[in-house]
Protein backbone atom coordinates (compact mmCIF):
# COMPACT_ATOMS: atom_id res chain seq x y z
CA UNK A 1 0.00 0.00 0.00
CA UNK A 2 1.17 3.37 -1.11
CA UNK A 3 -0.03 6.48 0.64
CA UNK A 4 1.18 10.14 -0.56
CA UNK A 5 0.37 12.32 2.57
CA UNK A 6 1.85 16.40 3.00
CA UNK A 7 4.17 15.72 -0.21
CA UNK A 8 5.91 12.58 1.29
CA UNK A 9 5.34 9.30 0.56
CA UNK A 10 4.78 5.83 2.69
CA UNK A 11 4.93 2.29 1.97
CA UNK A 12 3.02 -0.18 4.11
CA UNK A 13 2.32 -4.12 3.56
CA UNK A 14 -1.38 -5.76 4.17
CA UNK A 15 -0.74 -5.86 7.97
CA UNK A 16 0.42 -2.02 8.03
CA UNK A 17 3.94 -2.69 8.75
CA UNK A 18 6.42 -0.49 7.12
CA UNK A 19 8.24 -1.71 3.91
CA UNK A 20 11.20 0.58 3.89
CA UNK A 21 13.67 1.06 6.64
CA UNK A 22 12.19 3.85 8.30
CA UNK A 23 9.35 2.72 10.98
CA UNK A 24 7.16 5.00 10.20
CA UNK A 25 6.56 4.09 6.28
CA UNK A 26 8.53 6.54 5.03
CA UNK A 27 9.62 5.98 1.58
CA UNK A 28 9.82 9.38 -0.22
CA UNK A 29 10.47 12.76 1.00
CA UNK A 30 8.99 13.89 -2.43
CA UNK A 31 6.35 12.78 -4.91
CA UNK A 32 3.36 12.52 -2.20
CA UNK A 33 2.05 15.61 -3.76
CA UNK A 34 -0.89 13.56 -5.39
CA UNK A 35 -1.39 9.65 -4.50
CA UNK A 36 1.64 7.74 -6.46
CA UNK A 37 1.45 5.65 -9.29
CA UNK A 38 2.82 1.92 -9.11
CA UNK A 39 3.70 -0.69 -11.16
CA UNK A 40 4.95 -4.08 -9.90
CA UNK A 41 8.13 -5.76 -10.94
CA UNK A 42 7.87 -8.76 -9.40
CA UNK A 43 10.95 -7.83 -6.72
CA UNK A 44 9.90 -4.51 -6.44
CA UNK A 45 7.67 -1.31 -7.46
CA UNK A 46 8.17 1.88 -9.65
CA UNK A 47 6.59 4.60 -8.00
CA UNK A 48 5.57 7.48 -10.15
CA UNK A 49 5.15 10.64 -7.75
CA UNK A 50 4.49 14.43 -8.52
CA UNK A 51 5.89 17.87 -6.45
CA UNK A 52 5.18 21.23 -7.81
CA UNK A 53 6.99 20.74 -11.40
CA UNK A 54 8.77 17.32 -10.92
CA UNK A 55 8.11 14.00 -11.90
CA UNK A 56 9.67 11.52 -9.27
CA UNK A 57 10.39 7.94 -10.29
CA UNK A 58 11.26 5.81 -7.59
CA UNK A 59 12.55 2.41 -7.86
CA UNK A 60 11.85 0.42 -4.58
CA UNK A 61 13.43 -2.83 -4.60
CA UNK A 62 13.07 -6.07 -2.22
CA UNK A 63 15.41 -8.36 -3.78
CA UNK A 64 15.18 -10.58 -0.89
CA UNK A 65 11.39 -10.62 -0.43
CA UNK A 66 11.55 -9.99 2.96
CA UNK A 67 8.91 -7.59 2.67
CA UNK A 68 10.98 -4.44 2.90
CA UNK A 69 12.59 -2.24 0.56
CA UNK A 70 16.48 -2.41 0.75
CA UNK A 71 16.78 -0.49 -2.23
CA UNK A 72 15.16 3.08 -2.88
CA UNK A 73 16.48 5.16 -5.81
CA UNK A 74 15.08 8.53 -7.06
CA UNK A 75 15.62 9.83 -10.57
CA UNK A 76 13.60 13.44 -10.39
CA UNK A 77 12.70 14.74 -14.12
CA UNK A 78 12.13 18.17 -14.48
CA UNK A 79 8.74 19.30 -16.35
CA UNK A 80 9.09 22.57 -17.10
CA UNK A 81 5.32 23.75 -15.64
CA UNK A 82 3.60 22.89 -12.35
CA UNK A 83 1.70 19.07 -12.93
CA UNK A 84 -1.82 19.41 -12.30
CA UNK A 85 -3.19 15.57 -11.98
CA UNK A 86 -1.57 12.35 -10.68
CA UNK A 87 0.86 10.57 -12.79
CA UNK A 88 -0.32 7.59 -14.89
CA UNK A 89 1.25 4.83 -16.49
CA UNK A 90 0.17 4.02 -19.64
CA UNK A 91 1.10 1.53 -22.76
CA UNK A 92 1.07 3.81 -25.93
CA UNK A 93 3.64 2.16 -27.92
CA UNK A 94 5.85 -0.47 -27.79
CA UNK A 95 7.69 1.56 -25.04
CA UNK A 96 5.72 2.19 -21.79
CA UNK A 97 6.07 5.62 -20.74
CA UNK A 98 5.21 7.72 -17.64
CA UNK A 99 2.17 10.44 -18.44
CA UNK A 100 1.81 13.36 -16.24
CA UNK A 101 -0.25 16.70 -17.34
CA UNK A 102 0.73 20.85 -16.02
CA UNK A 103 -1.08 23.85 -14.94
CA UNK A 104 -0.17 25.69 -18.79
CA UNK A 105 -1.98 22.47 -20.99
CA UNK A 106 1.35 20.76 -21.58
CA UNK A 107 0.98 16.77 -21.67
CA UNK A 108 4.90 14.97 -21.19
CA UNK A 109 5.19 11.36 -21.66
CA UNK A 110 8.70 9.83 -20.12
CA UNK A 111 10.42 6.30 -20.18
CA UNK A 112 9.99 4.34 -17.39
CA UNK A 113 14.11 5.99 -16.91
CA UNK A 114 13.02 9.39 -17.01
CA UNK A 115 13.84 9.79 -20.72
CA UNK A 116 11.40 12.56 -22.78
CA UNK A 117 9.32 10.90 -25.39
CA UNK A 118 6.52 13.19 -26.07
CA UNK A 119 5.70 16.54 -24.88
CA UNK A 120 2.45 18.49 -26.68
CA UNK A 121 1.19 21.83 -25.48
CA UNK A 122 -2.63 21.72 -25.24
CA UNK A 123 -3.73 25.17 -24.74
CA UNK A 124 -2.75 27.66 -21.65
CA UNK A 125 -5.86 25.77 -19.10
CA UNK A 126 -4.75 23.03 -16.81
CA UNK A 127 -5.26 19.57 -17.58
CA UNK A 128 -7.46 17.96 -14.79
CA UNK A 129 -7.38 14.36 -15.79
CA UNK A 130 -6.41 11.29 -17.66
CA UNK A 131 -7.98 8.25 -18.55
CA UNK A 132 -7.26 5.19 -20.95
CA UNK A 133 -9.04 3.13 -23.46
CA UNK A 134 -7.43 -0.28 -24.36
CA UNK A 135 -7.11 -0.97 -28.24
CA UNK A 136 -6.35 -4.26 -29.70
CA UNK A 137 -3.45 -3.17 -31.40
CA UNK A 138 0.41 -4.50 -30.10
CA UNK A 139 1.94 -1.27 -31.38
CA UNK A 140 -0.65 0.62 -29.35
CA UNK A 141 -2.14 -0.76 -26.30
CA UNK A 142 -4.03 1.74 -24.92
CA UNK A 143 -4.62 4.95 -26.20
CA UNK A 144 -4.63 7.88 -23.75
CA UNK A 145 -7.78 10.84 -23.27
CA UNK A 146 -7.28 14.18 -20.91
CA UNK A 147 -9.37 16.90 -20.18
CA UNK A 148 -8.05 20.10 -20.64
CA UNK A 149 -9.86 23.56 -20.48
CA UNK A 150 -13.52 22.33 -21.31
CA UNK A 151 -12.33 20.16 -24.07
CA UNK A 152 -11.44 16.24 -24.17
CA UNK A 153 -8.73 15.46 -26.10
CA UNK A 154 -7.11 12.23 -27.56
CA UNK A 155 -4.33 11.33 -29.62
CA UNK A 156 -6.56 11.98 -32.86
CA UNK A 157 -9.40 14.40 -31.99
CA UNK A 158 -11.09 16.23 -29.20
CA UNK A 159 -15.02 17.63 -28.41
CA UNK A 160 -16.05 20.46 -26.39
CA UNK A 161 -17.66 19.86 -23.26
CA UNK A 162 -19.09 23.21 -23.25
CA UNK A 163 -18.47 24.70 -20.02
CA UNK A 164 -14.63 25.15 -18.48
CA UNK A 165 -15.75 26.91 -15.55
CA UNK A 166 -15.05 23.88 -13.38
CA UNK A 167 -12.28 21.05 -13.57
CA UNK A 168 -13.97 18.13 -15.82
CA UNK A 169 -12.99 14.69 -14.79
CA UNK A 170 -12.82 11.66 -16.95
CA UNK A 171 -12.78 7.51 -16.69
CA UNK A 172 -13.01 5.12 -19.03
CA UNK A 173 -15.15 2.17 -20.63
CA UNK A 174 -14.34 -0.90 -22.82
CA UNK A 175 -17.63 -2.47 -23.83
CA UNK A 176 -18.57 -5.25 -26.19
CA UNK A 177 -20.86 -2.66 -27.88
CA UNK A 178 -17.94 -0.58 -28.32
CA UNK A 179 -15.57 1.69 -25.41
CA UNK A 180 -17.15 4.74 -24.44
CA UNK A 181 -15.38 7.87 -21.97
CA UNK A 182 -17.11 9.51 -19.54
CA UNK A 183 -16.40 13.24 -18.81
CA UNK A 184 -18.07 14.68 -15.62
CA UNK A 185 -17.67 18.11 -13.53
CA UNK A 186 -15.72 18.37 -10.36
CA UNK A 187 -17.99 20.16 -8.21
CA UNK A 188 -20.97 20.04 -10.61
CA UNK A 189 -23.79 18.57 -12.03
CA UNK A 190 -23.34 17.22 -15.76
CA UNK A 191 -21.82 14.07 -16.86
CA UNK A 192 -21.43 13.33 -20.31
CA UNK A 193 -20.59 10.20 -22.20
CA UNK A 194 -18.77 10.25 -25.64
CA UNK A 195 -18.07 7.16 -27.66
CA UNK A 196 -14.27 6.40 -28.56
CA UNK A 197 -13.78 8.21 -31.11
CA UNK A 198 -15.24 11.16 -29.64
CA UNK A 199 -18.11 11.75 -32.75
CA UNK A 200 -21.00 10.24 -31.16
CA UNK A 201 -22.55 11.75 -27.48
CA UNK A 202 -23.99 8.62 -25.58
CA UNK A 203 -25.95 10.92 -22.95
CA UNK A 204 -25.47 14.51 -21.25
CA UNK A 205 -27.26 14.52 -17.82
CA UNK A 206 -27.48 17.31 -15.31
CA UNK A 207 -27.54 15.51 -12.25
CA UNK A 208 -29.57 18.32 -10.41
CA UNK A 209 -28.68 16.59 -6.63
CA UNK A 210 -25.65 19.01 -5.48
CA UNK A 211 -22.08 18.04 -6.78
CA UNK A 212 -20.13 15.68 -8.24
CA UNK A 213 -17.08 14.12 -6.19
CA UNK A 214 -16.08 11.32 -8.57
CA UNK A 215 -16.56 8.57 -11.58
CA UNK A 216 -16.55 4.70 -11.26
CA UNK A 217 -16.81 2.24 -13.78
CA UNK A 218 -18.00 -0.99 -13.97
CA UNK A 219 -21.14 -3.64 -15.13
CA UNK A 220 -23.02 -3.11 -11.82
CA UNK A 221 -26.34 -4.75 -12.80
CA UNK A 222 -24.63 -7.59 -14.93
CA UNK A 223 -26.13 -7.15 -18.36
CA UNK A 224 -22.57 -7.08 -19.99
CA UNK A 225 -22.44 -3.08 -20.33
CA UNK A 226 -20.79 -1.08 -18.14
CA UNK A 227 -22.51 1.49 -16.18
CA UNK A 228 -21.08 4.57 -14.93
CA UNK A 229 -21.12 5.52 -10.97
CA UNK A 230 -21.61 9.22 -9.99
CA UNK A 231 -20.81 10.01 -6.89
CA UNK A 232 -22.75 13.58 -5.34
CA UNK A 233 -22.27 14.60 -2.11
CA UNK A 234 -25.59 13.39 -0.79
CA UNK A 235 -26.76 11.01 -3.59
CA UNK A 236 -24.90 7.79 -5.37
CA UNK A 237 -26.28 7.00 -9.12
CA UNK A 238 -25.74 4.59 -11.33
CA UNK A 239 -25.99 5.46 -15.24
CA UNK A 240 -26.30 2.83 -17.94
CA UNK A 241 -24.57 3.66 -21.27
CA UNK A 242 -27.60 4.97 -22.79
CA UNK A 243 -27.99 7.42 -19.84
CA UNK A 244 -30.64 5.84 -17.78
CA UNK A 245 -30.53 5.52 -14.22
CA UNK A 246 -30.43 2.09 -12.48
CA UNK A 247 -33.28 0.88 -10.99
CA UNK A 248 -33.24 1.56 -7.09
CA UNK A 249 -30.84 4.32 -7.86
CA UNK A 250 -29.88 7.42 -6.84
CA UNK A 251 -29.15 7.02 -3.12
CA UNK A 252 -29.34 9.59 -0.80
CA UNK A 253 -26.78 9.55 1.97
CA UNK A 254 -28.54 9.11 5.58
CA UNK A 255 -29.57 12.58 7.47
CA UNK A 256 -26.27 14.10 8.78
CA UNK A 257 -24.24 12.22 6.26
CA UNK A 258 -22.42 12.88 3.11
CA UNK A 259 -20.46 10.87 0.59
CA UNK A 260 -16.73 10.96 0.24
CA UNK A 261 -14.22 10.06 -1.94
CA UNK A 262 -14.75 7.36 -4.92
CA UNK A 263 -16.76 4.44 -5.10
CA UNK A 264 -15.19 0.92 -5.24
CA UNK A 265 -16.40 -2.04 -6.94
CA UNK A 266 -16.37 -5.37 -5.94
CA UNK A 267 -18.13 -9.16 -6.09
CA UNK A 268 -18.40 -9.54 -1.94
CA UNK A 269 -21.08 -12.00 -1.91
CA UNK A 270 -20.12 -14.34 -4.75
CA UNK A 271 -23.55 -14.07 -6.75
CA UNK A 272 -21.91 -12.95 -9.85
CA UNK A 273 -22.86 -9.15 -9.05
CA UNK A 274 -20.73 -6.54 -7.93
CA UNK A 275 -21.28 -4.15 -5.10
CA UNK A 276 -20.20 -0.50 -4.58
CA UNK A 277 -18.61 0.43 -1.25
CA UNK A 278 -18.63 4.04 -0.13
CA UNK A 279 -16.97 5.66 2.63
CA UNK A 280 -19.72 8.23 3.91
CA UNK A 281 -18.50 11.80 6.13
CA UNK A 282 -19.35 9.70 9.78
CA UNK A 283 -16.35 7.35 9.28
CA UNK A 284 -19.12 4.61 7.91
CA UNK A 285 -18.57 2.37 5.08
CA UNK A 286 -21.64 1.44 2.88
CA UNK A 287 -21.54 -1.41 0.77
CA UNK A 288 -24.60 -1.82 -1.83
CA UNK A 289 -26.39 -3.95 -4.17
CA UNK A 290 -27.20 -3.77 -7.64
CA UNK A 291 -30.74 -3.09 -6.68
CA UNK A 292 -29.64 -0.55 -4.86
CA UNK A 293 -30.45 -2.07 -1.06
CA UNK A 294 -27.36 -2.16 1.58
CA UNK A 295 -25.30 -5.56 1.60
CA UNK A 296 -26.37 -7.50 4.79
CA UNK A 297 -23.89 -6.12 7.45
CA UNK A 298 -23.37 -2.57 6.40
CA UNK A 299 -22.83 0.18 7.21
CA UNK A 300 -19.82 -0.64 9.75
CA UNK A 301 -17.76 2.06 11.50
CA UNK A 302 -14.91 2.00 9.67
CA UNK A 303 -12.50 5.32 10.37
CA UNK A 304 -14.09 7.58 13.38
CA UNK A 305 -12.13 10.55 11.63
CA UNK A 306 -14.15 10.42 8.51
CA UNK A 307 -13.38 11.33 4.85
CA UNK A 308 -11.43 8.82 3.96
CA UNK A 309 -10.23 7.67 0.60
CA UNK A 310 -10.60 4.17 0.72
CA UNK A 311 -8.90 1.16 -1.51
CA UNK A 312 -8.95 -2.57 -1.45
CA UNK A 313 -6.23 -4.57 -1.59
CA UNK A 314 -4.95 -8.25 -0.78
CA UNK A 315 -4.43 -8.77 2.39
CA UNK A 316 -1.53 -11.49 3.84
CA UNK A 317 -4.63 -14.12 4.48
CA UNK A 318 -5.89 -13.95 0.95
CA UNK A 319 -8.97 -11.98 1.92
CA UNK A 320 -9.77 -8.48 0.77
CA UNK A 321 -8.52 -5.79 2.75
CA UNK A 322 -9.91 -2.12 2.62
CA UNK A 323 -7.62 0.64 3.66
CA UNK A 324 -8.64 3.93 4.56
CA UNK A 325 -6.44 7.60 4.57
CA UNK A 326 -7.59 10.31 6.15
CA UNK A 327 -7.04 14.20 5.22
CA UNK A 328 -5.02 14.20 8.52
CA UNK A 329 -2.94 11.43 7.14
CA UNK A 330 -4.24 8.83 9.43
CA UNK A 331 -4.26 5.25 7.83
CA UNK A 332 -6.52 2.24 8.91
CA UNK A 333 -7.06 -0.75 7.47
CA UNK A 334 -9.59 -3.94 8.02
CA UNK A 335 -10.26 -7.31 6.67
CA UNK A 336 -13.80 -8.15 4.93
CA UNK A 337 -14.10 -11.63 5.38
CA UNK A 338 -14.39 -12.37 1.66
CA UNK A 339 -11.51 -14.10 -0.93
CA UNK A 340 -9.45 -11.55 -2.68
CA UNK A 341 -9.85 -12.22 -6.41
CA UNK A 342 -8.33 -10.01 -9.10
CA UNK A 343 -11.08 -11.12 -11.35
CA UNK A 344 -13.74 -10.28 -8.89
CA UNK A 345 -12.61 -6.65 -7.39
CA UNK A 346 -13.52 -4.26 -10.48
CA UNK A 347 -12.45 -0.55 -9.31
CA UNK A 348 -10.50 -0.58 -6.31
CA UNK A 349 -8.95 2.28 -5.62
CA UNK A 350 -8.93 6.33 -6.92
CA UNK A 351 -8.15 6.00 -10.73
CA UNK A 352 -9.29 2.74 -10.62
CA UNK A 353 -5.77 0.19 -10.14
CA UNK A 354 -2.43 1.32 -8.94
CA UNK A 355 -1.29 2.76 -12.16
CA UNK A 356 -3.97 4.87 -12.24
CA UNK A 357 -5.81 3.64 -15.70
CA UNK A 358 -8.62 5.27 -14.70
CA UNK A 359 -10.60 2.64 -17.27
CA UNK A 360 -12.79 -0.62 -16.48
CA UNK A 361 -11.18 -2.78 -18.92
CA UNK A 362 -12.40 -5.85 -17.42
CA UNK A 363 -14.68 -6.81 -20.31
CA UNK A 364 -15.87 -6.17 -23.54
CA UNK A 365 -13.11 -4.47 -25.74
CA UNK A 366 -14.06 -2.52 -29.04
CA UNK A 367 -15.60 -4.36 -30.87
CA UNK A 368 -19.14 -4.95 -31.25
CA UNK A 369 -20.96 -8.48 -30.01
CA UNK A 370 -20.91 -10.60 -32.71
CA UNK A 371 -22.84 -13.81 -33.47
CA UNK A 372 -19.36 -15.96 -34.70
CA UNK A 373 -19.21 -18.42 -31.93
CA UNK A 374 -15.48 -17.11 -30.90
CA UNK A 375 -15.04 -13.91 -32.67
CA UNK A 376 -11.14 -13.99 -33.45
CA UNK A 377 -11.07 -10.39 -33.01
CA UNK A 378 -12.12 -10.84 -29.43
CA UNK A 379 -9.76 -12.79 -28.51
CA UNK A 380 -6.43 -11.21 -26.85
CA UNK A 381 -4.57 -10.49 -23.78
CA UNK A 382 -3.67 -7.13 -22.21
CA UNK A 383 -1.55 -5.62 -21.44
CA UNK A 384 0.66 -6.53 -24.54
CA UNK A 385 3.76 -6.52 -24.41
CA UNK A 386 3.13 -7.58 -20.84
CA UNK A 387 5.52 -5.57 -18.24
CA UNK A 388 4.09 -7.13 -14.80
CA UNK A 389 3.97 -9.88 -13.39
CA UNK A 390 0.54 -11.43 -14.93
CA UNK A 391 -1.33 -10.35 -18.16
CA UNK A 392 -5.49 -11.06 -18.83
CA UNK A 393 -6.51 -13.09 -21.64
CA UNK A 394 -9.75 -12.23 -23.06
CA UNK A 395 -12.14 -14.30 -25.21
CA UNK A 396 -15.80 -14.16 -26.09
CA UNK A 397 -18.22 -16.71 -26.79
CA UNK A 398 -21.85 -16.37 -27.88
CA UNK A 399 -23.18 -19.74 -25.80
CA UNK A 400 -21.40 -20.71 -23.20
CA UNK A 401 -18.54 -23.03 -23.60
CA UNK A 402 -15.56 -24.52 -21.86
CA UNK A 403 -12.32 -22.64 -22.40
CA UNK A 404 -8.56 -23.95 -22.71
CA UNK A 405 -5.74 -21.69 -23.31
CA UNK A 406 -2.37 -23.36 -23.87
CA UNK A 407 0.71 -21.34 -24.30
CA UNK A 408 3.87 -22.07 -26.27
CA UNK A 409 7.33 -20.34 -27.03
CA UNK A 410 8.32 -20.81 -30.53
CA UNK A 411 9.94 -23.61 -30.48
CA UNK A 412 6.54 -25.30 -30.19
CA UNK A 413 7.23 -26.35 -26.44
CA UNK A 414 3.94 -25.79 -24.38
CA UNK A 415 4.72 -24.02 -21.01
CA UNK A 416 1.29 -23.46 -19.93
CA UNK A 417 -2.31 -24.07 -19.82
CA UNK A 418 -5.39 -22.18 -18.20
CA UNK A 419 -8.94 -23.64 -18.19
CA UNK A 420 -12.47 -21.83 -17.43
CA UNK A 421 -15.73 -21.52 -18.05
CA UNK A 422 -17.11 -18.96 -20.42
CA UNK A 423 -20.49 -17.69 -20.44
CA UNK A 424 -22.38 -16.73 -23.59
CA UNK A 425 -22.81 -13.11 -24.82
CA UNK A 426 -20.08 -11.75 -22.26
CA UNK A 427 -16.36 -11.15 -22.19
CA UNK A 428 -14.51 -13.62 -19.52
CA UNK A 429 -10.74 -13.52 -18.57
CA UNK A 430 -7.86 -15.26 -17.33
CA UNK A 431 -4.91 -14.57 -15.69
CA UNK A 432 -1.64 -15.76 -16.96
CA UNK A 433 1.45 -15.18 -14.13
CA UNK A 434 4.43 -14.75 -16.15
CA UNK A 435 6.56 -13.91 -12.91
CA UNK A 436 9.09 -16.57 -13.91
CA UNK A 437 8.78 -16.68 -18.03
CA UNK A 438 11.62 -15.22 -19.51
CA UNK A 439 11.21 -12.17 -22.06
CA UNK A 440 10.27 -13.22 -25.69
CA UNK A 441 7.45 -13.63 -27.64
CA UNK A 442 5.12 -16.68 -27.03
CA UNK A 443 2.28 -18.05 -28.90
CA UNK A 444 -1.48 -18.53 -27.32
CA UNK A 445 -3.90 -20.71 -28.37
CA UNK A 446 -7.45 -20.26 -27.60
CA UNK A 447 -10.33 -23.33 -27.82
CA UNK A 448 -13.92 -23.11 -27.15
CA UNK A 449 -15.62 -25.98 -27.03
CA UNK A 450 -19.77 -25.42 -26.85
CA UNK A 451 -22.02 -27.78 -26.74
CA UNK A 452 -22.35 -28.42 -30.20
CA UNK A 453 -19.36 -27.07 -32.41
CA UNK A 454 -15.37 -25.75 -31.38
CA UNK A 455 -13.23 -23.11 -32.80
CA UNK A 456 -9.75 -22.10 -31.96
CA UNK A 457 -8.36 -18.26 -32.08
CA UNK A 458 -4.54 -18.06 -31.75
CA UNK A 459 -2.40 -14.71 -30.91
CA UNK A 460 0.92 -13.23 -30.16
CA UNK A 461 1.94 -12.77 -26.53
CA UNK A 462 4.92 -10.32 -25.81
CA UNK A 463 6.82 -10.84 -22.21
CA UNK A 464 9.88 -7.63 -21.49
CA UNK A 465 11.71 -8.29 -18.80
Amino acid sequence: MLAGVDGKIYAFDPRGLSRTKDTTGLLSSTGGLFSPAAVDFGNGLLIAGVQDSSLALINATDANTDGVFESVQTTAVQVGDKISVPATFADLSITPSVVVGTAHGVVAQYSYTGTLQKKTTISGSPVTSFAQLPTPSLSQPSELFFACGGRVYSEQSSVSLGDSTLPWMLAGAASRSGNFLVAAQRGGRRVIAYNRELTQKLFDLDLSADTLLSLSIADIDADGEKDVIAVMKSRLFVINRTGSVLNGFPIAASAGQSYVGDALVAELEGDGSPEILIALSTGELAAYRKEGRMVSGFPVLFMSGGNASVALFRSSAGSTGLAGLTSSGSMQAVEILRPYSSGTVVWSQYLRDSRHSNVDGSGGGSSPVSSEFLPKSRVYNWPNPVYGPTTNIRYYTSENAAITVMIFDLAGVKIAELKAQARGGLDGELSWDVSNIQSGVYLARVEAAGSSRTEVAFFKIAVVK
